[in-house]
């Protein structure tokens, strides 16, 4: 075998192996949009009953909530679920193609979407690390396989 046809082999490898990594980001943001989409459901079918019942997911339905406060919290489950759409639409687009704007997008999506988790539902207590564990892990999971690859083709 030439020198030429080796080096063209590895180089082929490499990109089997990029363009791979990039799929699996691409299914951990996916995931992920999944993930949120069913709880943003859960709490929006809770509010279809009363107000309280869409606190239900938070555990804190014993007590008496005002009709506004149901309204509110369905309007953020909407919100989440449009983002969680989102996020499986540019993964699906982007991401999967190893799109360096499409990680750019969803690494801001999805950091935005877990920072409000964690200064609103986890350090005051409102979820724990085991609940709130899974989007987390999956967020992670997703912009850092999905960065490596990135960083890997377009290097």
């Amino acid at each position: 075998m030439s020198v030429r046809i080796i080096l063209v082999q590895q180089k082929r490898k490499f990109f089997m192996k990029t363009s791979l990594l990039a799929k699996i980001g691409s299914g951990f943001f996916i995931a992920w949009g999944a993930l949120h989409i069913l709880g943003g459901g859960m709490i929006l079918a809770g509010l279809v009953e009363s107000p309280a019942s869409g606190f239900a997911a938070y555990q804190q339905s014993d007590a008496e909530f005002p009709a506004l406060a149901g309204a509110i919290l369905g309007y953020f489950s909407y919100l989440l679920i449009c983002l969680s759409i989102a996020v499986i639409a540019i993964g699906v687009k982007f991401n999967w193609r190893n799109d360096k704007f499409g990680l750019a997008l969803n690494t801001g999506i999805v950091v935005l979407v877990e920072i409000g988790l964690i200064v609103f539902l986890l350090l005051p207590g409102f979820v724990s690390v085991a609940e709130a564990g899974i989007g987390l892990a999956l967020a992670v999971l997703a912009v850092v396989i999905s960065g490596i690859a990135c960083s890997r083709e377009h290097n």
